[in-house]
């Protein structure tokens, strides 16, 4: 996986390149995750499909700011537009907070209504696909991110970081599924989906935390720590 993402990213130099490639990947696993969560009748593959659907429109926002960035000062902005990236990311974080907190409420409903039967079969098929094309696209973006040392493109990838974590989790929440049927303790995979909902939902807030500490920093103008 490592050389395959490490080829792939040799095609992929540029700041502009790497988020372009990220909205088309977007757009794929958002149309995919979402479909095949109702096909499957699966909120927690729905929460990743939906998470890839914000991420679709965080990515749309840093491709355009990443544009900006590269234009000079003008009239209207004398200083210039490097005061944008931070500005998007601060905005991406937060969109990213609240989507987990809003599926972790969903997750604990659910799980106290009495959980939801899913179609193992199929949800694994999908937990296995998106969590290697996840990784995939992290490993592209997370290469590119410390050769050009973009910001966008790592905070990006951090995205790409919480869809891998959370297909994953997927993956292990389905394959105990399995194996509970197969022990004939089949009546409590009702509770394995609202169970991973939040679980996920929790694990992936960390991240949009950590993003927006650092970079609410800089839109507050902070004086950032030690010399500079």
């Amino acid at each position: 996986m490592a050389h395959y993402s490490h080829v792939i990213s040799t095609l992929i130099r540029t700041e502009k390149q790497a988020l372009t490639l990220s909205l088309f990947g977007c757009i794929t696993f958002a149309i995919f995750g979402i479909g095949y969560g109702l096909f499957v009748g699966s909120n927690a593959i729905m929460l990743d499909g939906i998470f890839t659907l914000f991420s679709m429109g965080m990515t749309g926002l840093g491709l355009i700011t990443a544009y900006l960035v590269t234009r000079p000062s003008d009239a209207r902005f004398q200083y210039g537009y490097a005061h944008f990236e931070p500005i998007a990311n601060v905005i991406n974080g937060a969109i990213i907070l609240l989507l987990c907190l809003g599926a972790l409420y969903g997750g604990i409903t659910s799980l106290l209504a009495g959980g939801r039967e899913i179609d193992l079969g199929h949800a694994l098929i999908y937990a296995v696909v998106s969590t290697f094309f996840c990784s995939i696209l992290y490993l592209i973006e997370a290469d590119v991110a410390e050769r050009v040392n973009s910001e966008l493109v790592r905070v990006d990838s951090k995205e790409w970081l919480v869809d891998t974590l959370l297909s994953a989790t997927l993956l292990i929440g389905f394959l105990v599924a399995i194996g509970l049927d197969t022990l004939g303790y089949g009546h409590y995979n009702r509770y394995i989906d609202p169970m991973l909902v939040s679980l996920l939902a929790l694990c992936a807030t960390l991240i949009p935390i950590k993003v927006l500490g650092r970079n609410l920093r800089e839109v507050l103008k902070i004086a950032p720590k030690g010399d500079v």
